[in-house]
């Protein structure tokens, strides 16, 4: 599955030691990248809300808890374009190596 969870800040600045990425909500998933990173694009249901500028879509396996954990390289992350009224790829910081998962944190 590919959660997409949606983020007012880029978590790069610290807040007592843990990154701040200021309000979060998991929008929910879908089951392939392509129609993630479609919902996206295309800002579905209009997951910008006025706050949220950072978005990523992680894939997490089904079942087992090991699979909730996502790799690092199973996730890529996506900027609000206001012009194009949607969320487009961008690269990933190096402030985020540490976290394994955002749609259940």
């Amino acid at each position: 599955m590919y959660f997409i969870t949606c983020f007012e800040k880029d978590g790069i600045a610290n807040v007592g030691g843990f990154a701040d990425f200021g309000a979060m909500r998991t929008f929910g998933y879908l089951s392939t990248f392509e129609e993630a990173e479609k919902a996206l694009n295309e800002n579905w249901c209009d997951m910008f809300e006025c706050l949220y500028k950072y978005a990523v879509i992680e894939k997490i396996e089904p079942g087992k808890v090991k699979g909730l954990v996502s790799k690092k390289e199973d996730r890529k992350w996506f900027l609000y374009d206001r012009e194009r009224d949607g969320f487009f790829q961008i690269e990933e910081s190096g402030a985020h190596e540490y976290t394994k998962n955002f749609a259940f944190c």
